[in-house]
């Protein structure tokens, strides 16, 4: 899935087109092929991918405003809800 911060204006996938976009490393299935799967194979040329290490650390930095977007998977993201602190400011 791909997480947005609560005040962000972006509404389509598109909008992230030539965005800072949170993604925890090069060889994550949810993370980075989510990304090609949805922005097409010009990922690179379209985004500026931000490795983070892992997906709570993509959604702090999208709660910080330092990336529009992440690619979290849903499982993470469904535990991460339940420690408020990890998921605050993001949709």
């Amino acid at each position: 899935m791909l997480v947005v911060s609560s005040g962000s204006d972006v509404t389509s996938v598109s909008q992230l087109r030539q965005a800072r976009v949170a993604v925890n490393s090069f060889d994550s299935l949810s993370g980075h092929l989510l990304l090609g799967l949805t922005l097409g194979r010009d990922i690179y040329a379209s985004t500026s991918p931000v490795y983070t290490g892992g997906h709570l650390a993509s959604l702090h930095r999208v709660s910080t405003g330092e990336v529009a977007a992440a690619a979290i998977d849903c499982v993470t993201y469904a535990l991460a809800e339940r420690s408020p602190q990890s998921t605050d400011n993001t949709t």
